[in-house]
Order: structure tokens, then C-alpha cells, then sequence
């Protein structure tokens, strides 16, 4: 696994004692890659905005300002998770916009940080309410995956799901070369 970047939380696997043999078990994809073009190892980061570990803000600001992407998810259960995500969304836009674009506003223009939105639970909906405009997916001009959480291929090769994870992911890694994180 390529170094962790020092600016990363303390939950990063630099931080901690383990190794990269649990990856040793994605040959499949990462063979699928190797055919596709030469591998180029990335940083992945998850941070839970909304745990009970909060950070303190100078950290979360500096945390914001390197995202190269942004994933959030939702809980089809209970629609107030989904309309809470444009509050949780405001804060790391601002910094990537001030740190990264070098300007404060506007914050949706045309070339903003990829941001992909993903509902879970849906093995669990009993009815569904189509909900093709007016979301936060349509706001954004941004691709929406709806999650199976019981069904094992929700991100087969050549699936709706994974060809949108695919492209959420190679918008970041260009996100990240055209706009590149300043470390102030």
C-alpha cells in the first residue's frame, strides 16, 4: 500500500499496526484494472461526519480542504438523513472551494468536487417512492447509487452501480490533478 499522507486522521492505516494483506483479497478487481491501464495505488479515506468521534474543527477544516471527493449516504428508511446531507455537504465545500479554487463563492459552479449519493437499506423498503427530481443527486448534477445491502453483486463488474463508482472515482483522481490540495 502506498504512504499514508500525513495529514489523514489517526484512524488511517499508518497510524495503526495493521497490514495490507486483507487487500491481497481484491485480485479480482484489481485484476480487472491491470487490464484496463496501468495501476496507480490511491488514498481512501472514510470519515463518519456524523459519529461520535468528532474532531475538533482545525482538524476537520484541514481534513476538508485535501477531499477529493465526497460520498454521502443516506438511509432510505428515513428520508430526514437524506435531507440533512445539504447540511453536512455546506462546511467542506466551503474549505475545498477557499483551499482548492481559491475563491469563497460560487460553490456549485461547474467544476466542483466529485460527489456521488448513495441510499442503503433498500432490501429493507417495503414500497419505494420514485424520487427522480428534487433530490439532492439531482440538485448536484451527480450520479445516485440505491443499495441493496443483502444483494452480493449491488457492484458486479459492468453493473449500473459500479459503473457509477467507477466514474465518481476516476472524477476524483482528475479532481485531484487539476485542482491540487495546497498544504497551509
Amino acid at each position: 500500500m502506498p504512504p499514508t499522507p500525513e495529514w489523514t486522521s489517526s484512524s488511517s492505516p499508518s497510524s495503526s499496526s495493521h497490514s495490507s494483506e486483507p487487500f491481497d483479497s481484491f485480485k479480482g478487481f484489481r485484476g480487472r484494472a491491470a487490464r484496463a491501464c496501468e495501476m496507480i495505488p490511491y488514498f481512501v479515506e472514510f470519515y463518519d461526519l456524523k459519529s461520535s468521534m468528532r474532531m475538533p474543527r482545525e482538524h476537520r477544516n484541514r481534513l476538508f480542504r485535501n477531499i477529493d471527493g465526497i460520498i454521502l449516504v443516506y438511509d432510505l428508511l428515513d428520508m430526514r438523513t437524506h435531507d440533512n446531507l445539504h447540511d453536512l455537504l455546506y462546511q467542506p465545500l466551503r474549505q475545498i472551494c477557499r483551499y482548492r479554487h481559491k475563491r469563497l463563492r460560487p460553490i456549485l459552479r461547474r467544476r466542483h468536487v466529485p460527489i456521488l449519493v448513495v441510499g442503503t437499506k433498500l432490501d429493507m423498503l417495503k414500497s419505494r417512492r420514485l424520487r427522480r427530481s428534487g433530490g439532492i443527486a439531482d440538485q448536484l448534477s451527480t450520479d445516485e447509487i440505491l443499495l441493496n445491502c443483502l444483494d452480493t453483486d449491488s457492484f458486479a463488474e459492468k453493473s449500473r452501480n459500479e459503473a457509477k463508482l467507477r466514474k465518481f472515482l476516476n472524477n476524483a483522481i482528475d479532481f485531484k490533478h487539476f485542482f491540487p490540495a495546497r498544504h497551509n
